[in-house]
């Protein structure tokens, strides 16, 4: 994990959004008084990633008093890949969390859900730790230096392991045991089942010889039930045929009483149409009166029809005279009216127009006193203008001359900073006899390391040499295994006589032969055993070489490293005794600088462009020319003649109501006019006149119309006479026909019923063989349904044994199943037995960590080495119980770590918490390749604060970013580049100077 940049908004002691950048330098320090807010810097990474206060509480203390909110988004590199965590907690509730990832230069969401728990499990897979892990090996605190130190033994092993990514073998371990423990409940659940199996395999008999023998006698009995039911199917077919017969002669009988039925239907029929014959000749006798009685039906119809039209019309017209006559009468009212009324409001519209002219006398007076308000207003708007830009003027005066003051701080902390880096490099002169000492005295060792180089060179060649004979031993063994298997896999087949010719010459085998040849493969068996003994005894001896051969690489690797750390020192320090013989030429070149800056301050040849914005507003607002006096005179005018601005509004208010009732005035005129214009009355008039005159000439005699309704309804009647005439003459041809029809069928089944007479006679003589037929067929059913049930008995009695059969062969496949199974879980069982043994506590996990401690311990104790003169060594010891004890002795002998100094105690977590750092930045798997040192160093003197500077240099390049927190004055300068923090009115804000 290496920080990119961070924005903070509201939090602590920062207010407003503060972007502050992370990666302006490899190495830089964060400075500022006590208070300013450094240290919110690095709380508020932790906080970005996981919620968590430096309390290590997840809280809300972190809002800046008086904001609703704190928001913090911070960006990292991780594994190659950019992210961007964005966290934001409001104080009244809730809050969100973000995780994005840059894809081509855009940060796109990465959590698959809003849920803040997602989120975090996302951010904590990304990293591959937690708070107390990240805090453990990336962030020395204040106030926590002794974090490792004073853990106690059990959390100590626990974080360590989870960092260092060996917990996971723990979990591996646990998630083995599991299914160790389930394979075996599994072996123990189907041993249990096998036996129960073998339980019920005693109770079940074995019933195959009497399924075969009931078979058998089931087979003769369904022979013997073939042979009756084929002589009573030959009875049933001649009894069929007999029921045929009788069916035939139903058949007949039941024609026989169709046609009686039919004939007496055909007789009923005939006399019922005689009789509608008759009906028919009687109304056809009457034909010419009824013809007689049409013609004058229809001819009173017609009359009747015009004069119930002319009826319609008196009727109709009358309605419309009576309407006329209303309507005149309404209209003359209204008009009478309406002249009325209009008159009216012509007479109190011409006395408000009178009253309207009274009040616009003033109206000239008012009007010239609201022109000169106008010009007023025009002059005081100039006057105000003015004014506010001679304000603005002064505005941007008093910026560029902040400006100016602001610029004249920055060279005279430019001095100050000049004058604090000469003090340095001068103070570093005096370290350049003490480099090139070091230097000589680390080439020496490095001498040393070349041989160590060699020897590994010539070690790893050994080695290669062994892995190769091994390789070829392997295949040699594999080869003789092969051979073993072959010839004991001939050896069985003769034994036992599967073979009837040799299988090397092909001949037959005799008994004499077989043996021979069993005897010669044995010997070859044999010696072919003791060959594989003989190469397991090489094999095992090659691995033996080859283990110690990688032990020693190991060792030479380990002193390799050591060697290559002393060769970056090397190249440290050479940089610096470099740097050292630039120094003089640095301090002239401050000097001169600081020369250039005072001589610039001294003549005020600084700030020329704000000291020319000052002399051209100057310049403006003399050409301004306001006089203030001038302003009040033009506001005092317009509030006096503010009044009449009132009374020329009501004046036009007053114009605008008798333009108004002028208009209305009009209106009323015309109105009254058209009234008197109106002629309705005249054209209701002669529409009067018009249906009187209509009325009179229609023709219409009342009692001549009810005369002929009456005669009409006498002859209502005739319709239906008409009718029935009609009828008569077109149904009397087609009676005549059907009578004479039936009387044909009538005839017809007389003959029928003579025939089927006949033929019932003849149908029944062949019916006497019925009855001793239908008696075979009972006897024979009788004995067909014996055989049925002895067959059924004999059945339900197989299928019982069948069953238990069947569930005896089930059982005994059950059991060979189980067996084949707990043969499979127990290879399983063991497997994972293997599993939890090697990744259990005293397997990998303890191998693991005593190699790393190792190089902990060895990486702390070099480190204390280089920043204490009377370094103490610290020794990391792995316990029973999973434990992890600290152990620290010195000159004087092992002590306990409350017994050391503040200073000591410091120097001693920091060289743990650095060892620490270091091994994580250089393992592939967990890359937090930042370290950050906050605060701390108050406990060290001159020479102490020196040394971890120093160590801080020599870890740099295993870092891809180191930041240091402090307030010490001392240690300001001691590195390339910082950040300065400092705290005003409106929240801290920060500089960057790289």
């Amino acid at each position: 994990m290496v920080p990119i940049k961070i924005k903070l908004e509201n939090f602590r002691s920062f207010s407003s959004a503060v972007e502050i950048p992370l990666d302006f330098s490899p190495l830089f320090c964060i400075v500022g008084d006590n208070g300013a807010g450094k240290s919110s810097i690095v709380e508020a990474i932790l906080w970005a990633l996981f919620g968590i206060s430096r309390s290590g509480k997840k809280s809300k203390d972190v809002i800046r008093t008086g904001k609703k909110y704190a928001e913090v988004e911070f960006d990292f590199e991780m594994w190659g890949e950019k992210y961007r965590i964005i966290r934001r907690q409001n104080r009244s509730s809730g809050g969100i969390l973000k995780v994005l990832n840059l894809v081509n230069d855009q940060f796109i969401p990465l959590a698959s859900s809003n849920r803040k728990s997602d989120a975090q499990m996302l951010i904590e897979k990304i990293l591959g730790t937690d708070f107390t892990g990240l805090r453990l090996a990336t962030v020395f605190v204040q106030n926590e230096s002794s974090l490792f130190s004073t853990m106690k033994p059990h959390e100590r092993r626990k974080n360590l392991a989870q960092i260092l990514g060996i917990e996971k073998f723990q979990r591996i371990r646990d998630a083995a045991s599991r299914k160790y423990n389930r394979i075996s409940t599994e072996i123990e659940i189907h041993t249990a089942t096998r036996d129960s199996i073998d339980e019920k395999l005693a109770t079940l008999k074995d019933y195959s010889d009497e399924i075969r023998k009931i078979s058998a006698e089931i087979e003769k009995m369904k022979d013997e039930l073939t042979e009756k039911s084929k002589k009573l199917r030959d009875i049933e077919l001649r009894i069929n045929e007999i029921k045929s017969i009788e069916k035939q002669r139903e058949k007949i009988l039941k024609t026989y009483r169709d046609l009686q039925g039919e004939k007496s239907q055909l007789e009923k029929s005939l006399l019922n149409k005689r009789q509608n014959l008759a009906q028919l000749e009687e109304i056809l006798s009457h034909r010419e009166e009824i013809l007689a009685q049409k013609a004058e039906y229809d001819a009173l119809t017609r009359q009747d029809e015009e004069m119930s039209s002319n009826l319609s019309k008196v009727l109709n017209i009358q309605k419309e005279l009576s309407r006329a006559e209303k309507e005149f009468y309404q209209k003359k009212t209204f008009l009478e009216k309406q002249r009325s009324e209009v008159s009216a409001k012509i007479e109190a519209t011409e006395k408000q127009v009178e009253k309207y002219e009274d009040e616009l006398k003033d109206e000239k007076t008012v009007s010239e006193k609201v022109e000169q308000l106008k010009s007023a207003r025009e002059m005081l708007d100039d006057l105000l203008k003015s004014q506010s830009k001679i304000q603005e003027l002064e505005h941007k005066r008093e910026i560029a001359q902040m400006r100016i003051e602001q610029e004249e701080r920055n060279l005279r902390e430019q001095i100050e900073q000049h004058r604090a880096e000469i003090d340095v490099l001068r103070e570093k002169l005096t370290l350049q006899t003490e480099l090139e000492e070091k230097i000589t005295a680390i080439d020496e060792k490095i001498a040393e390391c070349e041989k160590i180089e060699k020897d590994k060179v010539h070690l790893q060649e050994k080695l290669l040499v062994a892995e190769k004979n091994l390789s070829a031993i392997e295949q040699e063994r594999q080869n003789f295994l092969k051979i073993l298997s072959e010839r004991k896999r001939q050896m069985d087949f003769i034994s036992n006589g599967e073979v009837a010719r040799c299988p090397r010459c092909g001949t037959e085998l005799t008994e004499e032969h077989r043996k021979s040849l069993v005897e010669k493969l044995a010997s070859e068996i044999e010696e072919i055993e003791k060959s594989i003994e003989n190469t397991d005894t090489r094999r095992n001896s090659l691995n033996e070489q080859i283990a110690n051969f990688k032990k020693n690489i190991e060792k030479f690797d380990t002193k390799i490293l050591g060697c290559k750390k002393l060769q970056n020192r090397r190249n440290k320090l050479s940089e610096e005794l470099s740097a050292l013989r630039k120094v003089s030429e640095e301090i002239e070149r401050r000097s001169e600088k600081i020369r250039e800056i005072e001589k610039k301050i001294s003549e005020k040849k600084f700030a020329g462009q704000w000291r020319s914005e000052i002399s051209k507003i100057d310049r403006l607002i003399e050409k301004e020319n306001f006089l203030p006096e001038a302003l009040d005179e033009a506001e005092k005018l317009v509030d006096e003649l503010a009044q009449f601005e009132r009374k020329w509004q009501i004046i036009l208010d007053i114009r605008n109501r008798k333009k108004a009732a002028e208009k209305e005035l009009e209106v009323w005129r015309a109105k009254l006019l058209k009234l008197e214009q109106d002629n309705s009355l005249d054209e209701i008039s002669q529409k009067i006149e018009k249906l009187n005159s209509q009325l009179k000439g229609i023709s219409y005699n009342s009692d001549r119309h009810s005369e002929i309704r009456a005669r009409l309804q006498e002859l209502k009647k005739i319709p239906e006479k008409i009718f029935a005439l009609q009828d008569a003459e077109k149904k009397y041809p087609e009676l005549t026909k059907e009578i004479e029809n039936i009387i044909d069928r009538l005839s017809r089944v007389e003959r029928e019923m003579a025939d089927a007479v006949k033929e019932e006679k003849n149908l029944s003589d062949a019916l006497t063989e019925r009855d001793n037929l239908q008696s075979q067929m009972e006897k024979l059913s009788a004995e067909v349904e014996t055989i049925n049930a002895e067959i059924e008995d004999k059945n339900s009695l197989k299928i019982e044994m069948e069953g238990t059969q069947k569930s005896r062969l089930e059982l005994l496949n059950s059991k060979k199943s189980l067996s084949a199974k707990n043969s499979l879980l127990k290879k399983e069982s063991a497997l994972y037995k293997s599993v939890v043994d090697i990744c259990g506590p005293l397997g990998i996990q303890d191998w693991l960590m005593r190699n790393y401690l190792a190089s902990l311990e060895e990486d702390a104790n070099e480190i204390l080495e280089s920043i204490t003169d009377d370094a103490p060594s610290v020794r990391l010891i792995p316990e029973k119980d999973e434990k992890l004890t600290v152990r620290i002795s010195d000159r004087l002998g092992e002590r306990d770590y409350s017994s050391y100094s503040g200073g000591e105690e410091f120097r001693i977590d920091f060289a743990l918490r650095l060892a620490l750092s270091r091994l994580l930045a250089n393992r592939s798997g967990f890359p937090l390749r930042t370290l950050i040192i906050d605060e701390g160093f108050g406990s060290q003197d001159e020479k102490g604060l020196e040394k971890l500077v120093e160590t801080i240099y020599e870890v740099q390049s295993q870092f891809d970013r180191i930041i240091v927190i402090t307030h010490l004055e001392v240690l300001r300068d001691k590195f390339p580049a910082k950040i300065v923090v400092r705290k005003t009115d409106v929240g801290s804000t920060v500089q960057v100077l790289s």
